[in-house]
């Protein structure tokens, strides 16, 4: 019998997580993602600033921006897919 709240496995094995319905029937993977990216761009930019600020360079502002989203971006995304996965109603 099919599980309602996932979709048939793939073949790697990682079942995709049924659409979310208060994002527009978008599945858990895809809100992790653009919640990521949203919140990378809001946190990047206040990097960027105080950078800036601290060091007076843009140059060396937006260096530090672009390694610091890079990390945390992945980092962020991993722990959404954790969460999901130890807590399948949370995800």
């Amino acid at each position: 019998m099919l599980n309602p709240t996932t979709f048939p496995h793939p073949p790697d094995g990682d079942p995709e997580p049924a659409p979310n319905r208060r994002f527009g029937g978008l599945s858990s993977r895809r809100v992790h993602l653009a919640k990521t990216i949203t919140w990378r761009v809001i946190a990047t930019f206040t990097t960027v600033v105080i950078s800036y600020w601290v060091t007076g360079s843009l140059a060396v502002g937006a260096t530090i921006g672009g390694i610091e989203a890079t990390a945390k971006m992945a980092l962020y995304y991993g722990h959404e897919r954790a969460w999901a996965r130890l807590v399948p109603a949370v995800g």
